[in-house]
């Protein structure tokens, strides 16, 4: 929330600011991670598009397919079990990175697995982490040629989890399919 509330002129004028609940509107940003996926996915916003423009190239653009595919996810708080609850049935195989990888949990359908292996492996990544000292712009150049053919990244976190300009070369060049956000390091978005 610093991002969009100065918290020092907020402490200044005698207003606390307060985080939301847990698990308030988890279902609906996880609901809202996935629909971001399958529009990727399946070119929903280009088939739109050229519906509009009078073309009718349906099958161009929906050839990507979430069955067998790998899903990595990034965090592991309430809105990535959603997201992991949502995706399951579609026979995906479901990564799973977190702070804590020591803790040993068993989640059916699920394998931990450090950040890394999961750039690697995943075919789509999902972003669902808070900001934080550890957390900004963990996603970086670094990573980018470690990314599959084709991949997609959702970032439902905050913007500057990624480096922005990283993301927008690996873009430029084709090195990332798509990504897909409604989060940004500066916003409102210019």
């Amino acid at each position: 929330i610093d991002s969009l509330i100065d918290l020092k002129e907020a402490a200044n004028c005698g207003i606390k600011v307060k985080k939301l609940p847990d698990d308030i509107y988890c279902h609906e940003v996880a609901e809202f991670a996935v629909a971001q996926l399958l529009c990727a996915c399946k070119g929903i916003s280009q088939f739109d598009k050229s519906i509009k423009n009078g073309e009718w190239n349906q099958a161009i653009h929906t050839n990507f397919s979430l069955r067998g595919k790998t899903l990595g996810i990034v965090g592991f708080g309430n809105i990535a079990k959603c997201i992991i609850t949502l995706c399951e049935n579609w026979g995906m195989n479901i990564l799973v990175t977190r702070k804590h990888m020591n803790k040993k949990q068993h989640v059916p359908n699920v394998t931990f697995v450090d950040f890394s292996h999961l750039i690697e492996k995943s075919n789509y990544i999902i972003f669902a982490l808070p900001i934080n000292k550890d957390t900004f712009q963990m996603f970086n150049e670094n990573h980018i040629q470690k990314l599959n053919k084709n991949s997609i990244i959702v970032n439902i976190s905050r913007g500057n989890i990624v480096d922005e300009n990283a993301i927008y070369e690996a873009l430029k060049s084709g090195r990332l399919y798509k990504y897909c956000t409604d989060v940004f390091s500066q916003e409102p978005v210019n």
